[in-house]
């Protein structure tokens, strides 16, 4: 029989697979589980959004990488130090066309972004890294974005198109494969 162990914020008697695992205390487990821990940080974040953004900022600070660079964004929007803008910077398509995203030129200063659509974003990512000498070597074949036979935009890779319409890279394959007829209401052909 699994061992059992009780919550101190919600009284409930649980297996010790719902409390995370910690190895300061006695048993290895946390002695709140994991739902109440985990209620216990949303509404940490909703009610101290500031202090969150100074923890997520020294922790990139720390460690500058693409996932802490992007929820110190997350949270500077929801403190209201960011501000999310309603077009792409760069080709000005609006926010409701094709979702605007935070690029960061530098992970090291977290707030300094532009905003962009996929479209851009994945054109600004590339730009990043052939300047870094880190081109994309891949046998991944351009695909281009089509409506009633004519051709719309271009991407360099299916997943990029995947992103900038926000389906799976598999729905726009199974256009291309001719297993379906279209893909967010788009026809897809391979870039020749």
């Amino acid at each position: 029989m699994e061992k059992t162990k009780k919550c101190f914020k919600c009284g409930q008697e649980k297996p010790l697979s719902a409390f995370y695992k910690h190895p300061q205390m006695a048993d290895g487990h946390l002695n709140k589980c994991i739902e109440c821990a985990k209620r216990d940080r949303r509404e940490h974040e909703e009610n101290n959004p500031k202090a969150v953004l100074d923890s997520r900022l020294k922790a990139c600070a720390k460690k500058p990488t693409h996932t802490n660079a992007y929820r110190c964004v997350e949270m500077a929007l929801k403190s209201g130090v960011l501000v999310k803008p309603t077009e792409c910077s760069a080709c000005g398509c609006p926010d409701t066309e094709r979702r605007v995203e935070a690029h960061h030129h530098d992970y090291t200063k977290p707030l300094d972004v532009i905003w962009l659509c996929p479209i851009c974003h994945d054109r600004a990512d590339q730009a990043k890294r052939e300047r870094e000498g880190n081109p994309v070597t891949s046998a991944a074949k351009a695909v281009v974005m089509m409506r009633d036979g004519e051709d719309l935009c271009r991407f360099p890779t299916i997943a990029a198109a995947a992103k900038a319409v926000g389906r799976s890279p598999n729905s726009i394959t199974q256009c291309l494969s001719g297993k379906s007829k279209t893909c967010a209401g788009l026809e897809w052909r391979y870039d020749e």
